[in-house]
């Protein structure tokens, strides 16, 4: 069970956790504007967190299945909405990012993107020597 299974099954409706566990026509929806529309993404990032990346920059994305690993040892699989990375013309990677789209406020939406987050950095991680060198995405 993880901590997110610990915040619905205390606070969430039955409805809730249904919703959260089959997701919803709208996590579709967007996921499929994010996936058909990429070149949009790069003014949505510039407003969100600041940025001027040029309109040229390339939207690569990173896959949004995650086994995210549960305080009992098992893996849970979770769907991100859009897990990417921006890439400018030097082919230098620029940024990562984390989007979530919600129809409805709960209260676990912290947590889920912060084990989404997690569960990217630790699957992206890079062994140098006896040090692991991890980077969170923007979220």
């Amino acid at each position: 069970m993880t901590v997110i299974d610990s915040i619905k099954n205390e606070n969430a409706s039955e409805e809730q956790k249904e919703s959260a566990a089959a997701g919803t026509p709208y996590d579709d929806a967007f996921r499929t504007m994010t996936n058909d529309c990429p070149d949009l993404l790069i003014p949505v990032i510039n407003e969100i967190f600041g940025k001027k990346y040029p309109n040229d920059a390339k939207v690569i994305f990173g896959q949004n299945e995650h086994f995210i690993n549960t305080m009992d040892g098992d893996l849970e699989k979770r769907i991100t909405d859009s897990s990417f990375k921006i890439v400018e013309r030097t082919g230098k990677c620029s940024g990562k990012y984390l989007i979530e789209c919600q129809s409805k406020p709960d209260s676990t939406m912290v947590v889920r993107i912060f084990e989404y987050a997690t569960q990217i950095a630790l699957d992206e991680n890079v062994i140098v020597g006896n040090r692991i060198i991890s980077e969170m995405c923007h979220s």
